[in-house]
């Protein structure tokens, strides 16, 4: 009999990191192994729209908790909002006595229970984890920051993980580098300090183009790179996915992504994926994925020196950039290949079913 699975997190039409994880699992071989039913709670749109989406996907809950008496249930969670739609899931899985998954996705979850909320509502938050079975983290260092907030919680790491491409571009001899990054376009990605990067390297005589792609207020940002007379070089394309993501990861030569907060980013395993070197910064998981000065380079946040620095050296050592992409291309098929995820993930179902 296969174990039936009830995963509830965001609508699949959504733009994210969750959803790219979610979509793996959902097309693999997982469904082999597992009977599984997806209610999303959360959806891109208005107030209403997401109310609905919530109040939706409550109702369902309640009917496949019922009628397909799931044995685990897996959340997807991030923060604040996530947070809270999920908390009354686990409260009604632990009254049905199921199985619990909290898989923790949310960049900004520390900052979130740390400095958003009272001492009242950090018990709330301490008590919903503790309902767990297994809260899923997606590196070493969110798991020790999961057990900073509670020394007892089952903690175990399962990183992201992603399909690895098969063939990889011709990289070399081209006249002009190109540098992608992907993500919302606002503060928590750095994107303030990617264009002061992009200004002092414009400054200094480099070719090159900047290609940032991802929602947010790309008007602000737009304007404010044609203030600094750096627009010929930036383009702004917008959220991009499926195939036109392919082709700009096979086209460009170097990934960079300088957030402040970060999970395990989906985009740097896929850039490390297709043999591009990496520029970010030492946050959540990405540590774990690329490793400083040999995959890429790892700055801290808001270190817009360093930043142009390790850009420039990446722009003139084109035989940097292949060496460095290639380096990160085995880490990932090493530790991040999906296939093995989805056995580790297969296994922990099975372990929680056993142990009723």
């Amino acid at each position: 009999m296969k174990v039936r699975i009830l995963m509830v997190g965001t609508s699949l039409k959504t733009r994210g990191g969750i959803t790219t994880v979610v979509k793996g699992y959902l097309d693999s071989n997982l469904q082999d192994a597992c009977q599984i039913k997806y209610i999303p709670m959360h959806c891109d749109g208005n107030y209403p729209q997401k109310i609905w989406a919530a109040f939706s996907g409550y109702i369902r809950f309640i009917i496949f908790l019922l009628f397909f008496n799931p044995q685990i249930i897996h959340l997807h969670v991030a923060s604040r909002a996530s947070f809270y739609r999920k908390a009354p899931i686990v409260f009604l899985s632990s009254l049905f006595k199921k199985k619990i998954i909290y898989h923790q996705h949310g960049a900004e979850f520390m900052k979130f229970y740390n400095k958003e909320n009272s001492p009242y509502k950090q018990k709330i938050i301490k008590i919903v984890l503790r309902r767990a079975n297994i809260i899923i983290a997606l590196s070493e260092q969110w798991e020790k920051n999961l057990l900073d907030i509670d020394i007892g919680l089952p903690v175990h790491v399962l990183p992201n993980a992603l399909i690895i491409p098969d063939q990889l571009q011709n990289k070399t001899n081209k006249t002009v580098p190109q540098i992608l990054f992907m993500g919302r376009i606002g503060m928590r990605k750095g994107i303030h300090d990617l264009i002061l990067a992009a200004e002092n390297l414009f400054r200094k005589g480099f070719f090159f183009r900047l290609v940032l792609c991802g929602d947010g207020d790309i008007t602000k940002w737009k304007n404010k790179c044609l203030k600094k007379g750096i627009d010929k070089i930036i383009e702004f394309k917008g959220w991009i996915s499926g195939e036109d993501k392919v082709r700009l990861f096979q086209d460009v030569d170097i990934y960079v992504l300088p957030s402040y907060n970060e999970g395990l980013p989906m985009s740097v395993l896929e850039a490390a994926s297709y043999g591009l070197p990496v520029v970010s910064t030492r946050v959540g998981g990405v540590p774990e994925a690329v490793k400083n000065e040999v995959t890429g380079f790892l700055l801290e946040p808001g270190d817009v020196n360093g930043l142009t620095q390790k850009l420039e050296q990446l722009l003139c050592d084109e035989k940097l950039r292949i060496k460095m992409g290639m380096s990160g291309r085995k880490l990932v098929m090493d530790n991040f290949d999906l296939s093995k995820n989805i056995q580790d993930l297969i296994q922990i179902y099975s372990l929680l079913v056993k142990n009723k």
